[in-house]
């Protein structure tokens, strides 16, 4: 690990770290409660809480888990029970607010998942001059040539929900081979988790350079679909996305016209990231 050199940029972002309680962060990762929203003073701090919460273990859900967005915490999308639809409450007594694009208010970083196709000195080239951070995925180079790593751009100013999907083609062009569900708002991943057989490839280090000026990218309005008029049974829907998990889709573009589809049928966030997991 590299230490994090400290620069005062004077600014305050909110990050959203569900805490892993001893069950597996997977067990609320969908929930959101107010206090779950931390204040970072710049980069440097945020880094210095990854590092501070790095976990060995040989399962990534021991990890916390990190979305880079601020969530709507009145007048807000309920979480519930996928099994019974049942609203989940926290300890307060309060309904849980749900992880959706929905629920979230600002983005307050900039994501970006890559699987493959990139390898972290390429990144590093790629990105100079810009502020991130950037830390491997459990299973970076596990198979001995598959690079898996996460970046954390610093961004000039928080956006909200619509500015960030009016530039989403511009983005994903500058982010380059990302995983396709990266600007998905609510999208999040582990903290630092670091497997004793792999302990040789993990990585973590923030670079110093400017914010990522988000609103500077070139925005492009999107088509807005059109809900379907068709009535698709409960068993149709899981019928057509078990046909669509068992799919893959060669292009961001093909990709994007199956969420828009899928969203005009009515499935959630949810379904679309189950689809997505393989394309």
């Amino acid at each position: 690990c590299s230490s994090a050199v400290k620069a005062d940029r004077g600014t305050v972002m909110i990050v959203t770290i569900i805490p892993n309680t001893g069950r597996g962060a997977t067990a609320f990762e969908n929930r959101i409660a107010p206090e779950f929203h931390l204040d970072f003073q710049d980069t440097d701090e945020l880094y210095d809480f990854l590092l501070d919460n790095v976990v060995i273990t040989e399962d990534k859900t021991k990890g916390h888990f990190i979305v880079p967005a601020e969530f709507i915490i009145d007048d807000y999308i309920y979480a519930r029970r996928k099994d019974t639809g049942e609203i989940r409450y926290l300890a307060n007594g309060e309904p849980a607010i749900r992880r959706c694009a929905e629920n979230v208010r600002m983005v307050t970083m900039l994501p970006a998942d890559y699987d493959d196709g990139m390898t972290i000195e390429e990144a590093l080239e790629r990105f100079a001059g810009l502020s991130f951070i950037i830390v491997t995925s459990h299973n970076h180079l596990h198979d001995g040539k598959t690079p898996k790593f996460h970046i954390l751009f610093e961004i000039k100013e928080a956006v909200t929900p619509k500015q960030l999907q009016s530039r989403k083609e511009a983005l994903y062009k500058f982010l380059g081979p990302t995983d396709k569900t990266t600007l998905y708002l609510s999208r999040g991943f582990y903290t630092p988790t670091l497997s004793s057989t792999n302990r040789n490839n993990f990585y973590m280090d923030i670079v110093e350079g400017k914010p990522l000026d988000v609103l500077s990218f070139d925005k492009i309005v999107p088509v807005p679909y059109v809900p379907s008029d068709e009535n698709l049974s409960d068993a149709d829907m899981q019928e057509i996305k078990g046909m669509l998990q068992q799919s893959s889709v060669p292009s961001y573009e093909r990709w994007w016209q199956m969420v828009q589809a899928m969203k005009s049928c009515g499935y959630s966030e949810y379904d679309v990231l189950d689809v997505s997991a393989n394309n």
